[in-house]
């Protein structure tokens, strides 16, 4: 495929070659789709939680911890309504992306060889993303739910950790698992 970049002057083009990556749509694994209802079904108790913290809560809210799982900020009890609107928001997107995964970024070359098995391990990424996102956003639900509810001061100290491990451990299984995709 060849695009026209214009350079300073106006009236001058000079052609780029990209490369090109095969498109195809793989099937849905049996373990991708409980994946994605696992997902959803999170994406719903989120929501479900957000609200009965809402509904249940008098005042301001804990918005914000250290490191430590201290409060160290307080805010509008509305804001725990928007932790399950932008889970949702990113789910969604994340969503939409997964139809084009032409479009990802891959660490090695995708040929006719290994594009399905390629695409099916960057989507089932995607898709433990998207679960990781929304468990993210629903433990920052409860730590908000339990520091309100209780005198501790590190009744949150797992919460961290705890974002670490659902944040990075999608992508560790994609890399861990290469060398099973890679054949020679």
């Amino acid at each position: 495929m060849n695009i026209r970049i214009k350079y300073g002057n106006p009236n001058r083009y000079v052609p780029v070659k990209t490369k090109k990556t095969p498109k195809f749509l793989p099937e849905t694994p049996v373990f991708d789709s409980k994946l994605e209802w696992v997902g959803i079904i999170a994406l719903v108790i989120s929501w479900g939680f957000s609200l009965y913290v809402y509904r249940v809560s008098s005042g301001d809210l804990p918005t914000h911890f250290d490191a430590t799982g201290k409060v160290d900020a307080y805010g509008n009890k509305i804001t725990v309504l928007v932790l399950p609107l932008i889970s949702t928001l990113l789910f969604a997107g994340m969503s939409w992306l997964n139809h084009y995964p032409e479009k990802f970024n891959y660490p090695i070359k995708i040929t006719e060889r290994n594009k399905e098995a390629e695409y099916r391990a960057a989507m089932r990424t995607i898709r433990g993303m998207k679960l990781a996102v929304v468990l993210v956003f629903l433990l920052i639900t409860m730590a908000i739910f339990i520091s309100e509810n209780s005198a501790g001061n590190k009744v949150v100290a797992w919460l961290l950790p705890s974002i670490l491990l659902l944040s990075f451990a999608p992508l560790i299984i994609y890399f861990a698992t290469a060398k099973k995709r890679i054949k020679p």
